[in-house]
């Protein structure tokens, strides 16, 4: 695996969920973050982030829009384990930092379906 960078971060798997019948759909992604910004890349802690993200829909075609919302909640993996849910107690991100890497995993999914629609590969 490729090192990683200080405060780099990469999106491992993402999931759309379409949030029941009247719900509004979401994106689950699993994201791998080195949030030590001092360290060098051999040295790179990574923590195990899950993100849910709601990208806005463009009202005319029903895809989703290129630029970025900030509907974005993002969590530590190993904190929601041992049950930490609370705000400033351990488990509370800033959900700005993540969401450009977040909607650009969207938007490559987003362009392989289109792709797939149209019949390419």
């Amino acid at each position: 695996m490729k090192k990683f960078k200080p405060n780099e971060m990469r999106v491992t798997a993402l999931a759309h969920h379409r949030n029941g019948v009247c719900g509004d759909p979401f994106y689950v992604a699993l994201i791998d973050w080195n949030d030590n910004v001092d360290c060098l890349p051999s040295e790179a802690k990574v923590r195990k982030m899950v993100a849910t993200y709601r990208p806005e829909v463009d009202g005319d075609s029903g895809w989703y829009k290129i630029g970025c919302t900030t509907d974005i909640a993002v969590f530590d993996i190993d904190e929601l384990a041992k049950g930490n849910i609370a705000m400033a107690k351990g488990n509370s991100w800033r959900g700005d930092h993540f969401v450009v890497t977040v909607h650009k995993a969207v938007m490559k999914e987003q362009d392989k379906l289109k792709k797939q629609i149209k019949g390419g590969k």
